[in-house]
C-alpha cells in the first residue's frame, strides 16, 4: 500500500496537494481533478443524499473525506488521497481526518481570495502525518536496513 498523492479541495478549487513518487505522476491539471473531485462529491450530495467514501480504478484507488467547516456553511473541504489498489480505506480515513482537523486548527474558514500558495507552509503536516505510507514497500525496507 502506498500514497501517491494527497490534497485538500474547496469549492473546486485546489488549495494544496502534494505528489510523492514521479513515476506516477498523474499529468492531469489540479484544476480539472478538483473540479472532478468535487463534481463526483456533489453528484452523489445531491442524487443519492449521501457521500463518496472511496472509488477504484484499474490501478489506483481514491479516498475522498468531506467535512463541513462550519455548521452555517454550505461548502464542504474534501481532502483526498490517490493510492495503489491496495490502499486501505481505513488507514487512509483517518490519515485525511486529522489532516483536516490541523488544516482546519490552523487556518479556519477559508478565503479563496487569499494568496493560496500560503497554504504550502502545511505540506510538512502532510508529511508528518502520513509517515511512511507513502512510501512503497521496497522504500519501507531500504530505510529499515540501509
Amino acid at each position: 500500500m502506498v500514497i501517491y498523492e494527497l490534497g485538500i479541495i474547496n469549492n473546486g478549487v485546489p488549495l494544496i496537494s502534494k505528489q510523492y513518487y514521479e513515476e506516477h505522476s498523474m499529468p492531469v491539471d489540479p484544476i480539472l481533478r478538483s473540479g472532478f473531485l468535487s463534481a463526483l462529491n456533489s453528484f452523489a450530495a445531491q442524487a443519492f443524499s449521501d457521500e463518496i467514501e472511496s472509488f477504484s480504478m484499474k490501478n489506483f484507488k481514491i479516498v475522498l473525506l468531506t467535512h463541513r467547516i462550519d455548521e452555517t456553511e454550505t461548502e464542504n473541504i474534501i481532502s483526498y488521497c490517490i493510492g495503489d489498489k491496495k490502499l486501505n480505506l481505513k488507514l487512509a480515513k483517518r490519515a485525511l481526518t486529522k489532516i483536516i482537523e490541523e488544516f482546519i486548527d490552523k487556518y479556519g474558514s477559508i478565503d479563496l481570495s487569499r494568496d493560496l500558495s500560503e497554504y504550502d507552509e502545511f505540506i510538512p503536516i502532510f508529511d508528518k502525518i502520513l509517515g511512511d505510507l507513502v512510501k512503497k514497500p521496497e522504500d519501507r525496507l531500504k530505510s529499515i536496513f540501509g
